[in-house]
């Protein structure tokens, strides 16, 4: 049995003409983001979250996306001390891991005489988010008791409460926005035509004159 051999040319992107080198962008176009591309961004969350007194769960961070309607993320989590929470905002403690990160954060609205009841443990808070099947976006859970009767002394505590409720919900959707927004960003940075210039570059990508890959076959 006789073997043939055909002989072709083989080229770097950079070599191949401007209507194959959109042709192959295009095929490769989301080849960046197969494979677990999100990894530094959720990282980075679940450490900034840390800086609030939030305790996140790695893999209990979920997000589906982009551009597309019910797109957003969402993440399992709970406040494990109330106190430094609202001091982390207020002093923006969260510049101790991200120093050029801002948030857009308001001042917590509740009357001091009620932070301190909850900085003495007279009022318990209990505050988490949580992921629901399917839908994603933040879903919070708020709840509170009191301890001896200390509350007594002030009118309309529960007001003030409810205030705190809302509160805390707007900084964590902030948050969970904020997440989102930076993975969409990344996902945009991956996709677009430098990207993917790199990663020929980085793989060593070769094209027929068509903008086949060859890669595979020399392999």
């Amino acid at each position: 049995m006789k073997m043939e051999t055909i002989t072709i040319p083989i080229y770097n992107y950079s070599e191949l003409s401007e209507e194959v080198k959109q042709e192959v962008l295009n095929k490769f176009r989301y080849a960046n983001v197969e494979d677990y591309w999100w990894d530094c961004i959720l990282d980075d969350f679940v450490e900034i979250c840390k800086q609030f007194s939030i305790l996140v769960e790695r893999d209990e961070i979920f997000f589906s996306g982009f551009y597309s309607q019910g797109d957003g993320s969402s993440f399992a989590s709970c406040i494990y001390n109330f106190c430094d929470f609202i001091d982390a905002v207020h002093e923006k403690k969260w510049k101790e891991y991200a120093p050029k990160l801002d948030f857009d954060f308001s001042p917590c609205p509740v009357d001091r005489r009620v932070l301190k009841l909850i900085n003495k443990g007279d009022i318990n808070i209990i505050s988490k988010t949580y992921n629901q099947h399917r839908y994603h976006y933040l879903h919070f859970k708020f709840d509170y008791e009191f301890y001896n009767n200390n509350h007594t002394e002030y009118s309309r505590i529960e007001s003030e409460i409810l205030k705190l409720e809302k509160w805390i919900e707007a900084v964590l959707n902030t948050l969970n926005g904020y997440l989102f927004k930076e993975l969409e960003e990344e996902y945009d940075r991956l996709t677009e035509d430098e990207s993917i210039i790199e990663y020929f570059e980085g793989n060593e990508c070769k094209f027929t004159k068509k903008g086949f890959h060859i890669n595979p076959i020399l392999n």
